[in-house]
């Protein structure tokens, strides 16, 4: 991953296994999240994705 999403690898280290049903989400991550988005829906629109 990008080394610009610092909050998002922070906040969220990728573990496929656990569950954490009431988890919340920080702030500063839910902006990386939210660029992450607009990345991929930006990407999807110019090269005509799923």
């Amino acid at each position: 991953m990008h080394s610009g999403f610092v909050s998002l690898r922070s906040a969220l280290p990728m573990n496929i296994k656990a569950r954490f049903p009431s988890f919340k989400v920080w702030s500063r991550a839910q902006a990386d999240i939210d660029r992450v988005i607009s990345i991929w829906t930006d990407c999807h629109e110019r090269h005509g994705g799923p």
